[in-house]
């Protein structure tokens, strides 16, 4: 299933959604806020958000434990997350398991991105739960079945924890959950 939602602003977001089924979200400000300001979207209830934080005793949309059960209960669903990095020159994709289904979805979505202007030469790092090691590939190579390549090779990626939760900064440590 192909989503064109996509508008002439997009290839200038920092942050996306694709949601289970494909849909692709833009993030305005962060992950979470998109998120807090749209709970139906992401089959959650503004109920069980408040509840979290208060679990947590953090305040709504703040950088904390509240942020991290929601962000990662949503990747285990098959939610991926996709920030970029423009200081540090890439993107980030976060999901929980790199199948045929989740490649297509990025496949469609570096074919969205090209198209609206970004560059086939932007590094995007996948990181998963799934597997023991880190890969990255160009936009090209994705919008080109490059991961359906990479995954036959037996290439095995990895998730860091701070890459998935942070929404500023990256340090590499494994994720060993």
């Amino acid at each position: 299933m192909r989503y064109k939602l996509l508008n002439e602003n997009f290839n200038k977001q920092a942050a996306y959604w694709i949601s289970p089924r494909g849909k692709i979200i833009e993030v305005d400000q962060t992950h979470i806020n998109t998120v807090i300001t749209n709970p139906d979207e992401f089959g959650l209830s503004k109920e069980f958000i408040d509840s979290k934080f208060t679990e947590h005793g953090d305040k709504i949309g703040q950088e904390g434990k509240a942020r991290e059960d929601i962000i990662m209960g949503l990747i285990k669903q098959g939610w991926m997350r996709i920030r970029n990095y423009l200081k540090q020159g890439y993107w980030s994709v976060n999901v929980i398991n790199l199948t045929d289904r989740t490649m297509g979805f990025l496949q469609n979505w570096s074919e969205q991105m090209i198209k609206l202007g970004a560059s086939k030469y932007n590094e995007v790092r996948i990181d998963t739960r799934t597997v023991l090691k880190s890969t990255s590939s160009s936009m090209e190579e994705i919008a080109q079945d490059g991961l359906y390549k990479l995954v036959s090779e037996g290439k095995k990626i990895n998730i860091t924890k701070e890459m998935l939760l942070n929404e500023n900064i990256i340090v590499r440590k494994n994720y060993n959950h």
